[in-house]
């Protein structure tokens, strides 16, 4: 079920209660989505190992280099690095919401669309 949050508290919980079901084997993917200012889509998927966080979307033009620094790789249309079992389900959240801000530029009261299955 889809549900919306317009607050950077509100999708941090929602990042949070997220990662820990990926982390716990309770949830296979997780879609987040906001479409304006800028367009953009982070994922977690299920893997062999563990899971995955993809960001997909118009990275503006030289952020891509904070992504790097977060050490996501270039996976084809957007970037993708695994999630390690050790770190931290909040980490994780925290990265998810730094993303949002750091590299798309989104503003704290942009609605942010999640999705867990």
């Amino acid at each position: 079920m889809a549900e919306a949050y317009d607050s950077v508290i509100d999708r941090l919980g929602a990042f949070n209660a997220a990662t820990e079901k990926m982390a716990k084997g309770k949830a296979s993917r997780v879609e987040c989505s906001a479409t304006a200012p800028t367009a953009c889509r982070l994922r977690l998927v299920k893997t062999e190992e563990h899971y995955a966080f993809e960001v997909d979307g118009d990275v503006p033009p030289g952020r891509d280099a904070a992504l790097l620094e977060l050490h996501f790789a270039p996976a084809g249309a957007g970037y993708r690095r695994d999630i390690r079992r050790a770190e931290r389900s909040w980490n994780v959240a925290n990265e998810m919401e730094d993303i949002l801000a750091d590299v798309f530029g989104l503003p704290p009261d942009t609605s942010v669309t999640v999705v867990v299955e």
